[in-house]
């Protein structure tokens, strides 16, 4: 990833990067994003098993055509300078060598509505044997903290465009040819209630608060 003649970053033709741990929005190893410019910030899952190592999750792949692992999908405006990084977070220590704890490969990553995306993850190489799988697939639930989470990532999209949650109602109304109006106070609590439940996308509250980084690394 650098340029031989002069040890410059050589720009990825893929640029997101997907996170399911110490990583994430909120977590210890976010901070180390933020040199990176990170441009969109999406709750996010790929195909896959999480399972519980200790202070961290490790990805492997999947068993069945269900197992799905819940995390988030960053666009990074500069991912080739943070990659080396991350690598040694993460333990990897290139393509073709033996030894990495965990290795990185492209996956796609479904980021809400029904739209994919290409993105580097990182990938358990040798999983001990004796390692849980956390079934729910999300670290933030394994931990107890997702509903905190997600309560501040809704709050942050209805603080960049308080509209937001009637916009969104709106369209959803829509949809479902619903005729009965709701006051604003309505709106937020059911558009919260979706966003909790996972029907509320927040792919979808970024197309309206216009907030594609939220509570995401300066």
């Amino acid at each position: 990833i650098l340029d031989a003649a002069g040890d410059v970053p050589v720009p990825l033709a893929v640029d997101g990067l997907f996170v399911y741990g110490t990583l994430m929005r909120a977590e210890t190893r976010h901070h180390v994003l933020g040199d990176a410019g990170v441009l969109v910030a999406l709750l996010a899952e790929v195909q896959g098993r999480l399972i519980d190592l200790g202070e961290f999750p490790g990805l492997i792949a999947a068993v069945d055509q269900d197992d799905e692992v819940h995390g988030e999908f960053l666009k990074l405006h500069r991912l080739e300078t943070v990659l080396p990084v991350l690598d040694q977070i993460e333990g990897f220590r290139g393509f073709g060598k033996s030894g990495s704890l965990y290795f990185r490969t492209i996956v796609s990553v479904r980021v809400g509505n029904g739209r994919t995306r290409p993105a580097w993850a990182y990938f358990c190489a040798n999983p001990p044997c004796d390692a849980h799988r956390i079934i729910s697939g999300s670290w933030r639930q394994h931990r107890g903290n997702r509903d905190e989470f997600l309560i501040k990532i809704f709050n942050a999209h209805v603080s960049a465009k308080p509209s937001v949650a009637e916009s969104v109602q709106v369209q959803k109304r829509s949809e479902v040819l619903a005729s009965l109006p709701e006051s604003p106070d309505d709106a937020v609590r059911s558009a919260g209630r979706q966003f909790l439940d996972g029907e509320l996308s927040e792919r979808k509250l970024a197309q309206v608060s216009g907030e594609w980084a939220a509570l995401s690394a300066p």
